[in-house]
């Protein structure tokens, strides 16, 4: 488990998650990118703003997840349009 903690915050899910926007947009054709995370999951919810994505929604708690600490708070989803991405 050593190796996860080294990358923590290097950049790799940035930099992988951009490769996948790329990918949906250009090579897949798809329009619009979502993801979800919990609200309190700072790293996700750091990631998905530096791709430039959207707050659009909040969400309840799927009720697998309530167990999980912070679950009381909800999620959150962020969207990104085809778009949106070619401005940047």
């Amino acid at each position: 488990m050593g190796w996860f903690w080294a990358a923590w915050g290097e950049g790799y899910a940035t930099e992988g998650s951009r490769a996948l926007l790329d990918k949906a947009f250009a090579g897949l054709g798809v329009r619009m990118v979502w993801a979800e995370a919990m609200a309190v999951n700072r790293g996700s919810r750091n990631v998905m703003a530096k791709l430039a994505m959207t707050l659009t929604d909040t969400i309840p708690t799927p009720p697998d997840m309530e167990m999980i600490e912070g679950s009381e708070h909800g999620g959150v989803r962020y969207e990104i349009t085809k778009e949106q991405r070619e401005r940047l």
